[in-house]
């Protein structure tokens, strides 16, 4: 059965010390567990954007006597709790979010519509009677609610839900024209699959089931959509560890999704992970990490800071004219000037144009030339000379590579004499994040992205640089070409 307050499906979340040692580490992402919300004693999880916070759900006591409890552990109700929040991402007040919604079942993922005028929320489907507890054996829906000032009224059942199975974890689009959900209804891959509804003509059209490139035989659930086209998701499947439930995203491209890529860390651990949300830029969001049955939620900001005031690759001047102005004037019915640059070539004449294939420490030598034998007459002069690198992040990769090609990118520090490069920090296109020299990415659509690359030095006295050095490329992706 599937427990509406924790919708059992064999879901469990995070383990914020195994998160808090990969953050330490990647520098990418901060971590804070918010207080007021997260408690020891009690289960928060399945937050959600709503106003001017968050609406969260929490079997946290009412009061020291809360009559509703759920029959099996004697534990309360789930609730919904709305988190008002400060501008720096702080608890400024939490609240029930409708004393009317309080009820004898248990409540919930839940997302609102775009204007939150409208709330779609999992509860259980039978309401015990009244003074009872909540049944395990009852299975739970999905439920529609519209905001009628302050409270949720004309409470109604999402038309499909059938009574007989599980419906929950609803996400809508961000136009609200397409509704995501996860149930265990029949004509599935697994145990819970993700489904979805389309809102034409103001009707629901019937569930369709998103597919193997989603779903698997173990259980999916929690998906949230993005404004970007990603869809976020949990799954035991996919290659997630033993039975723990791992963050995926994937997104349709000319109709069809590609094939689910985990999230890096810290969001995937070797403990379970759900309830990921993030705005619009993927600056800021909420994750929920659980121990002991405990789940607790989280706040996260990505720290693109890091990669402000990038400049392009330079590349070092490496084409030269050489002469001498101190040099004899010749008679050249006889005799003729020859730059020799060694294993790069002869130039014949008192000038010389030379390109050398890239910074380091060359000779050159001016000689005389007898015409007649074609052979030294006498050196004039020779010049050490030193091409200079530029300081900088190169960064070698492909300009231009073709959709679902795997493609490497490596970074090196260039001119960085007595430094030592203790992380490098990449940004590949608007959103994603990577650590390491090197990383390997697949590009899904076609477009022009910029890679970013930033790394930390210390110097001789193991003394961090400041500021860090960060230079960018860009690539173009094409369309894959057609099939024969």
């Amino acid at each position: 059965m599937m427990k509406t307050g924790r919708f059992y499906i064999g879901f469990m979340v995070w383990q914020l010390m195994g998160c808090v040692s990969a953050l330490a580490q990647t520098g990418l992402y901060q971590v804070d567990k918010l207080p007021g919300i997260s408690q020891v004693s009690t289960d928060e999880y399945a937050p959600v954007f709503y106003k001017r916070g968050i609406v969260f759900s929490s079997d946290r006591p009412r009061g020291a006597i809360d009559r509703y409890t759920n029959q099996e552990d004697n534990t309360p109700i789930y609730n919904y709790y709305y988190a008002i929040l400060k501008k720096d991402g702080t608890i400024e007040k939490i609240e029930l979010l409708d004393q009317g919604l309080v009820s004898r079942s248990n409540k919930g993922p839940v997302v609102f519509s775009p204007d939150f005028k409208t709330m779609y929320f999992t509860k259980d489907d039978l309401e015990p009677m009244r003074f009872k507890s909540s049944r395990r054996d009852n299975p739970c829906g999905i439920y529609i609610a519209q905001a009628k000032g302050t409270r949720w009224k004309d409470i109604r059942p999402f038309p499909y839900c059938t009574g007989q199975f599980n419906y929950g974890h609803p996400s809508l689009t961000h136009d609200g024209t397409r509704l995501y959900f996860s149930s265990d209804t029949t004509g599935g891959y697994g145990g819970f699959d993700i489904w979805y509804c389309e809102l034409k003509d103001g009707e629901w059209t019937s569930p369709v089931n998103a597919g193997p490139k989603i779903n698997t035989a173990g259980d999916e659930g929690y998906p949230l959509c993005h404004p970007s086209g990603r869809l976020y998701f949990s799954s035991t499947g996919h290659g997630s560890r033993g039975k723990k439930s791992h963050l995926y995203w994937t997104e349709q491209i000319n109709g069809e999704w590609i094939d689910a890529i985990p999230l890096p860390e810290p969001f995937n651990t070797r403990f379970s992970n759900k309830s990921f949300i993030t705005d619009s830029s993927m600056s800021r969001g909420f994750f929920v990490e659980e121990r002991r049955n405990k789940g607790n939620i989280f706040f996260f900001r990505t720290n693109y800071a890091l990669f402000q005031n990038s400049k392009p690759i330079e590349e070092p001047k490496l084409c030269f004219t050489f002469y001498d102005k101190t040099a004899p004037q010749l008679d050249t019915s006889s005799m003729i000037y020859e730059w020799d640059f060694g294993s790069l070539g002869k130039v014949r004449g008192a000038e010389a144009y030379k390109c050398f294939p890239g910074p380091g420490s060359y000779n050159v030598y001016l000689n005389v030339i007898d015409k007649l034998t074609d052979s030294l007459n006498f050196s004039q002069a020779s010049y050490p000379f030193e091409i200079d690198d530029i300081k900088q992040v190169r960064i070698k990769g492909p300009q231009t590579c073709s959709v679902n090609q795997n493609v490497k990118f490596t970074a090196e520090l260039t001119a960085g004499g007595n430094l030592t490069v203790t992380q490098y920090f990449w940004k590949i296109g608007p959103y994603d994040l990577a650590t390491g020299k090197e990383v390997n990415y697949v590009f899904h659509q076609p477009g022009t992205y910029t890679i970013v690359c930033r790394l930390t030095a210390i110097d001789g006295n193991k003394k961090e640089v400041n500021p860090l050095i960060c230079n960018f490329i860009t690539v173009e992706v094409k369309a894959a070409a057609p099939g024969p």
